[in-house]
Formats: structure tokens, C-alpha cells, sequence
């Protein structure tokens, strides 16, 4: 990889990604920070090390805009949320991966994007990754930590910003359903150390208000793919509205992967494989 990006926002102290890395992958790394912590990561770090966030962008999908468009001069770029663990899966059990693991797994999805059609190139999340049992998938979810290709982002015009939240799904389905795909490893795996809404990121400014909006804009950009569910999440999910049982529920999507590329695609395929797969 040409440079991992690792966003960061009320976590400053605990840079559990930053920190598991190899020093080979920590030299390509920059914090990509809010303006409020920038003198402590320029501090602690230097400032060639530190991406700082204008003050009147908020929120992750506009960080990740700024990104896009500022660093210009890498073209293989990895996103990294600040909380991930790495595993890998070795005789059919994940144990937590050594450094070679890693930097192993980061060159071989740079070379999976050097393939014509693959944009993106993630790793899947440690819950579930055993109901894939081939070391990788195509076109499926890639979020938390995932390079791709600036050059084919930059071509196609895609953006991170046309949702408040969900940008990666966004930015999946944009590419897929303009030919490309995505190819997610599940020979190794991600986990998020403190949780899925550990204070600090998103988790500071999500809401239900949000998260419904979010969702609905989503659907209106793929709606042959994407459809709103309601979801129930054990225990307290930040700022969601709470049931009576003490858990927390929201409005949230849910993505038919294949189906967006077949939809995207239709001169590539015959029209009675099209039909037959969209009656499934």
C-alpha cells in the first residue's frame, strides 16, 4: 500500500490500530484528525504524520471527501477505523495475526487492485467470518478497515460525501454498480477492540435522526439494492431511541451486493440470467 489512513476522534490516547501495526505499515500511516485534537497528534506524531480536518467539515463521510481529494499523490490508499484488531484464520480457528500476517495481507489486496475490475479491497468482520470458508468473496460487505484504488474512484467521480453515515456502503455500491467489484478477505478478519459504539468516532454525534436519514438517502441512491430494516441491538447503542427492554433500535439498511452488480450491468450479462436472478 502507497498509505493508510487512520481516522481518529475522541480516542487520541487509545490508538489500538496504530499500535498493532508492523513499523514497516506505521511508516505509511497518517492520523487523519478533527481540528479540535490537532496539536496533540502534531505533537506526539509530527505533522507529516497528521492530516487535519478543516473545522467546517464535521462528520466521517466528509473527512473521508477531504482525504480523497487531498492526497493526490498516493493511488493505493487504505481506511482504517482507530479501534481494529487483526486476525488470521489458521486451521479453521482466528487467532490474533503476527506483523508479517499483516503486511502479507496488505500487499496482497494491493495486488488485487491492480486487477481491471476490483476497486476495493476489504477484510471481513471477526463476527461471522466463519460462515465463508473460501479465503475471500466477492461483492459483500467492506467497511471498518479497506484500501482501494484512487485512480478508478477518481475516474468513476465517486465520493464518500453523499451520505452522513454509511459512506462505505455507499462507496461500495457506487463502484460496483458501475462495473467494478469488490473483493473482501476472510482468511483474516477484523475486530473492534472497545465495540461497535465505543465513545469516541461516530458514536459522538450519531443519532436515531441521523441514522434515519442516513439510511433513507442511501436507499434513494441504490434503490434496486438497498432496502430499510428495523434493527434491535442488545443493551444501549449510544444516542438510539431504547425499547422497553433495555435495548436500542434504529432504522437501518439492508444490501443485496449481487444483485447491485447485476443491476449495474445489465449489457454484460444475457436478459434471461438477469431475470432469472433478480426472481431470487
Amino acid at each position: 500500500m502507497d498509505l493508510i489512513c487512520i481516522f481518529t476522534f475522541g480516542r487520541k490516547n487509545k490508538q489500538v490500530t496504530f499500535n498493532g501495526l508492523p513499523n514497516r505499515l506505521k511508516n505509511i500511516v497518517k492520523f487523519v484528525v478533527d481540528y479540535s485534537e490537532k496539536e496533540y497528534f502534531v505533537r506526539k506524531y509530527g505533522i507529516e504524520k497528521v492530516i487535519v480536518i478543516p473545522n467546517k467539515l464535521k462528520g466521517i463521510s466528509f473527512a473521508r471527501q477531504y482525504v480523497l481529494e487531498k492526497e493526490a499523490n498516493y493511488r493505493f490508499i487504505v481506511f482504517a477505523d482507530d479501534d481494529v484488531q487483526f486476525s488470521i484464520r489458521e486451521n479453521g480457528t482466528l487467532n490474533y495475526s503476527k506483523g508479517k500476517d499483516i503486511i502479507n495481507m496488505f500487499i496482497e489486496m494491493k495486488d488485487w487492485l491492480l486487477e481491471k475490475n476490483v476497486a476495493i479491497a476489504g477484510i471481513s468482520m471477526r463476527g461471522g467470518n466463519n460462515r465463508e470458508l473460501a479465503d475471500h468473496k466477492e461483492l459483500t460487505r467492506a467497511m471498518d478497515v479497506y484500501a482501494f484504488d484512487r485512480n478508478k474512484l477518481i475516474k468513476e467521480n465517486a465520493r464518500f460525501d453523499r451520505v452522513k453515515l454509511m459512506e462505505d456502503f455507499d462507496i461500495n455500491l457506487f463502484m460496483i454498480e458501475r462495473g467494478y467489484k469488490n473483493r473482501v478477505f476472510y482468511k483474516y478478519a477484523i475486530s473492534q477492540v472497545h465495540g461497535r459504539n465505543a465513545k469516541g468516532g461516530c458514536s459522538i454525534y450519531r443519532d436515531n435522526k441521523l441514522q434515519e436519514e442516513a439510511a433513507k438517502k442511501l436507499l434513494s441512491l441504490h434503490p434496486n439494492s438497498v432496502s430499510l430494516v428495523q434493527r434491535i441491538s442488545k443493551g444501549q447503542w449510544g444516542n438510539m431511541n431504547t425499547t422497553e427492554g433495555g435495548n436500542s433500535s434504529r432504522i437501518d439498511v439492508k444490501i443485496k451486493w449481487q444483485k447491485a452488480y447485476l443491476t449495474g450491468n445489465r449489457k454484460f450479462i444475457t436478459q434471461k440470467t438477469f431475470s432469472a436472478f433478480l426472481k431470487k
